[in-house]
């Protein structure tokens, strides 16, 4: 099994970098340190660290955790997929089936979840993770657990 922390969080849809839906906000910043933004209130909002990487939560609580791609040139998740030579990150240049490729190597299960978007495709991992492409461009756009 390849050993990526981004790719396990895609296979089985728990922790990721410390950080698993559920727990309390407060948990995520003693993991992640300080926000680089946040965005909403102490209701609800988002923490917006480096990478791309939002903290979405709910009175307290972590509901979401993502990555945004969409106009972010800096967003760049590293993987190690030995049989995979040309592909080193994930970014927002990584096209639809360049991810699927990558996951399938990888040895992450998916399948198509139509959500009645004309414009969007999304793909659901067996981890339950969220990916995004615009059909457009069938460039990657978002990657998301939520609850």
């Amino acid at each position: 099994m390849i050993k990526n922390e981004f790719l396990n969080w895609l296979r089985s849809g728990g922790n990721y970098m410390g950080i698993q839906l559920d727990q309390s906000l407060q948990s995520a910043y003693e993991i992640m340190g300080s926000p680089l933004l946040v965005e909403g209130n102490s209701e609800f909002g988002f923490y917006v660290y480096g990478n791309g990487l939002r903290i979405g939560y709910m009175d307290g609580v972590i509901d979401e955790i993502s990555h945004s791609f969409q106009d972010k040139e800096d967003v760049c998740i590293p993987i190690d997929i030995p049989r995979l030579t040309d592909l080193k990150y994930i970014n927002n240049t990584i096209l639809l089936h360049q991810f699927i490729h990558i996951i399938n190597l990888a040895g992450v299960t998916w399948v198509n979840y139509n959500e009645g978007q004309e414009d969007v495709l999304t793909i659901r991992t067996q981890g339950g993770v969220y990916v995004g492409f615009s059909l457009e461009t069938g460039l990657l756009f978002k990657i998301c657990k939520n609850r």
